[in-house]
C-alpha cells in the first residue's frame, strides 16, 4: 500500500475497487493518526492514492451508502474525547467532504446500513466511558444529519452488528456488561434493533462472553460468531450460531486455533474464511494461520496461511470471489496487503 494502516476501514465500492482509509500504527501511536486514503484495483492489482480525509481517524466506521458514497464516522483521539464528526467520500471525484456530526463522539462503534438507506451507529467508547456506550443514532444521507435513536439495553464496545435478512440488526457481546478486575468488560448478551419500530429487544444470550469476536451472516439467515479475547482458550477457539427465528444459540465445532481481533469473511460458496488475529497470553502473538468454516457440515478445515501474520487488519471480499487482506498493527507490515484466492494460494 502507499501508506501504513491499522484500525482502518476498507469498504468495497460499487465499481469493485476497495477504499482503504485512516488508521494508526503501533510505533506511531502517540497521536499520529492518519488521514491517508487509497484505492485498490483488483483487476490491475494496483494501489493509487486518493483524497485525504478531512480529519485523521482510527477505530472509525465506514458505510457504503446508496449511490456509492462512503460515510466515515467517529474516531478515538489519543489523550482526549472521541470524535463526533463524520465525512463523505465521493469515489467519482476522489474527495472527502464534511457532513453532519453525531450527537456523541465515539470510537470502536458499529455502523450498519438499514433497508431504507439510513445508517445505524451504536456503542463504542470514549475516554470518559472506556467500558462502552449504550447510545445509538441514525444518519440520514438525504439530509446529511443525525437523529438520536433509542439506546441499547447495555453499553457495548468491541461488539459486532449484523444486518439480518428481515432488516433487523443483531448486536452481540462486547464490553460494558460484566465488570472484570482488569481490562475491558465482556458480555454474552445480544439484542435486536428493529428499524420498523425503532426499538431494541433482548434476544438469547451466547453460551460464552466475547469481545473482539467476529459475526458473519450465513446464507440460511443464521449468524456465525467466532472467537474473542476473553482470556480463556476454550472461548477464543469456540464458535456458535444464532437462529433469528428462535432467538437461540447453538454451539458448533471449535476453530483449530484460539484467536481474537481476526477477520471473518463470507465467501461466494457460503463458507466463512477466518484469518489472522492474536492468540492468548501476557504477550499474545499475531497469527498468520487461516481456516474455513463449512456451515453445511459445521466443521473447520485449514487453508493456506497468510504471508504475513496480522491482527486488526481488514478483509474485503471482491466480486471475483477473492479476498483483499490489508494492514496490520505493526510498522513493518502495516503497508503490506495480500489476496486470498479460494481456488489457489494466498
Amino acid at each position: 500500500m502507499v501508506t501504513a494502516h491499522a484500525h482502518h476501514v476498507a469498504p468495497l465500492l460499487l465499481d469493485g475497487r476497495v477504499l482503504v482509509a485512516g488508521g494508526v500504527i503501533q510505533d506511531r501511536i502517540d497521536g499520529q493518526v492518519s488521514t491517508a486514503a487509497e484505492l485498490y484495483d483488483p483487476g490491475a492489482r494496483t494501489w493509487t492514492a486518493t483524497g485525504a480525509m478531512v480529519e485523521p481517524r482510527w477505530a472509525h466506521s465506514a458505510t457504503l451508502l446508496p449511490g456509492g458514497r462512503v460515510l466515515a464516522a467517529g474516531s478515538y483521539v489519543h489523550g482526549g474525547d472521541s470524535l463526533a464528526s463524520a465525512e463523505l467520500y465521493d469515489p467519482g471525484a476522489g474527495t472527502w467532504t464534511a457532513t453532519g456530526s453525531m450527537d456523541e463522539g465515539r470510537g470502536g462503534h458499529t455502523a450498519t446500513r438499514l433497508p431504507d438507506g439510513t445508517v445505524l451507529v451504536a456503542g463504542g467508547s470514549t475516554s470518559a466511558r472506556p467500558n462502552g456506550l449504550d447510545s445509538a443514532e441514525i444518519y440520514d444521507p438525504d439530509r446529511g444529519s443525525w437523529l438520536t435513536a433509542a439506546p441499547m439495553s447495555t453499553a457495548r464496545q468491541g461488539h459486532t452488528a449484523t444486518s439480518l435478512a428481515d432488516g433487523r440488526v443483531l448486536m452481540v457481546g462486547g464490553g460494558g456488561e460484566v465488570a472484570f478486575e482488569e481490562g475491558p468488560a465482556h458480555g454474552a448478551s445480544a439484542e435486536l434493533y428493529d428499524p420498523r419500530t425503532g426499538r431494541w429487544t433482548a434476544t438469547g444470550s451466547m453460551s460464552m462472553a466475547r469481545f473482539g469476536h467476529t459475526a458473519t451472516l450465513l446464507p440460511d439467515g443464521s449468524v456465525l460468531v467466532v472467537g474473542g479475547s476473553v482470556g480463556d482458550e476454550v472461548t477464543a477457539r469456540s464458535a456458535e450460531v444464532y437462529d433469528p427465528t428462535t432467538g437461540a444459540w447453538t454451539v458448533t465445532s471449535s476453530m483449530l486455533a484460539a484467536r481474537s481481533n481476526h477477520s471473518g469473511t463470507l465467501m461466494l460458496d457460503g463458507t466463512v474464511l477466518v484469518a489472522g488475529g492474536v492468540g492468548l497470553g501476557s504477550d499474545p502473538r499475531r497469527l498468520a494461520t487461516a481456516e474455513v468454516y463449512d456451515p453445511s457440515r459445521g466443521t473447520w478445515s485449514t487453508t493456506a496461511s497468510l504471508i504475513e501474520a496480522r491482527w486488526v487488519h481488514t478483509a474485503t471480499l471482491g466480486p471475483d470471489g477473492r479476498v483483499l487482506v490489508a494492514g496490520d498493527y505493526d510498522e513493518d507490515t502495516g503497508t503490506s496487503a495480500e489476496v486470498y484466492d479460494p481456488g489457489g494460494d494466498t
